[in-house]
């Protein structure tokens, strides 16, 4: 689990910053007759789009170490539950910036069209919401694994 969180981690802002290349698949519609977007602009698209997956990325890359602590033996610790509460932030906060990272992308894609060409695109999926909530999730997850931890600590130094 520790090499695909790190796999995830440096393969997923490289195919969200992919996403520039299908313009159909990102705007809903082609690129007009005039002619395509500047390599600047795709790249700056490239850059907004892979930066909430950036994010989750940070917090994939600190699920890494969870996984190897956890095939060291070591699970219920504080700092495994701060990966875990770290993952779920990172998560979340992915999730929120998804949907303007997305729309700014579009935005800076079709800025130098022609007037009645460009595009503001806003959008909201179910998929957003899902990883909001997973995300709060898993933060609920490690504040209670990290009070558990901590009441298991102050257990162990009365006995």
């Amino acid at each position: 689990m520790s090499v695909a969180s790190w796999a995830l981690a440096l393969g997923l802002p490289v195919f969200a910053a992919w996403g520039v290349t299908d313009p159909l698949a990102l705007m809903g519609v082609t690129y007009p007759e005039e002619g395509a977007s500047s390599l600047f602009q795709q790249a700056v698209a490239a850059v907004l789009l892979a930066a909430p997956v950036t994010v989750v990325g940070f917090g994939l890359v600190r699920m890494a170490w969870l996984f190897n602590d956890q095939a060291a033996g070591l699970v219920f610790t504080r700092e495994n539950a701060n990966r875990i509460r770290t993952f779920g932030l990172c998560l979340f906060l992915g999730a929120l910036l998804t949907p303007l990272a997305h729309t700014l992308a579009v935005l800076a894609l079709t800025i130098g069209f022609p007037v009645g060409s460009r595009l503001l695109q806003v959008s909201l999926t179910s998929r957003d919401f899902i990883l909001l909530s997973l995300g709060g999730g898993m933060a609920v997850l490690g504040w209670v694994m990290g009070e558990a931890s901590r009441l298991a600590e102050d257990m162990d130094g009365i006995v």
